[in-house]
């Protein structure tokens, strides 16, 4: 996870290696790429990145995403960015990138109800129309497929929440066919959004829906 406070010095990473990263987004990022999805506004993100260890390492040794180019600029809103080594300000971060190769690249960012998708593709040159087109589209697919892994990890008690809403049924009917309260069906609804990591109810549940779990009977 990664804690990102963008106006910061303080943000930690924790890097995972992706171990399936969308041939789609390797192909075009030679040097690299790393793919953060969640929350940004809140810091929690998780990261999944090709780069080595050693940059990692001292990536998050000198603490230097706040001045990455890459998540500055992909930050600007959902759309594709290209960057440049050559605007960051810190001496000692233009130096390592220019000697670890990291020179220009590309970002990529996905939004779905406060949930982000930020994609950094580090190349030599800019990719093709039709190689960022699929980028773009691997992102999304990325991004989506996160977020089912999310809905699948959910409790039985919100899926049976999940399952009705769906189905049409309001807070009122859920709380009567589950036997809650309505206090109680809109704690789990929050509970659901937070697990997965989106800010609307809808959205959840259409992820849910494409996770295969509105077709969960209640029991």
């Amino acid at each position: 996870m990664v804690n990102f406070t963008p106006k910061g010095d303080t943000a930690r990473i924790f890097m995972q290696f992706f171990p399936d990263v969308p041939a789609d987004l390797s192909d075009v990022a030679p040097h690299g790429l790393a793919l953060g999805i969640g929350s940004f506004r809140t810091g929690q993100i998780d990261v999944f990145t090709t780069y080595s260890t050693e940059w990692q390492s001292l990536y998050h040794e000198r603490k230097w995403l706040n001045r990455d180019p890459a998540v500055i600029i992909g930050l600007r809103g959902p759309g594709v960015h290209h960057w440049t080594a050559e605007t960051i300000q810190d001496p000692e971060f233009k130096d390592a990138c220019f000697g670890y190769g990291l020179k220009s690249g590309t970002s990529i960012t996905d939004t779905i109800a406060g949930s982000s998708c930020l994609v950094g593709l580090t190349t030599n040159d800019t990719p093709s129309d039709a190689a960022i087109e699929a980028a773009t589209r691997a992102v999304r697919e990325a991004h989506m497929g996160y977020l089912t892994s999310k809905a699948q990890l959910l409790h039985p008690q919100h899926i049976d929440v999940v399952y009705l809403a769906a189905k049409g049924y309001r807070a009122k009917e859920i709380s009567a066919k589950l036997e809650i309260s309505e206090e109680t069906v809109k704690q789990r609804k929050a509970s659901i959004q937070s697990r997965i990591g989106v800010n609307n109810f809808t959205t959840a549940v259409n992820i849910c829906a494409i996770a295969g779990l509105t077709l969960h009977p209640i029991k």
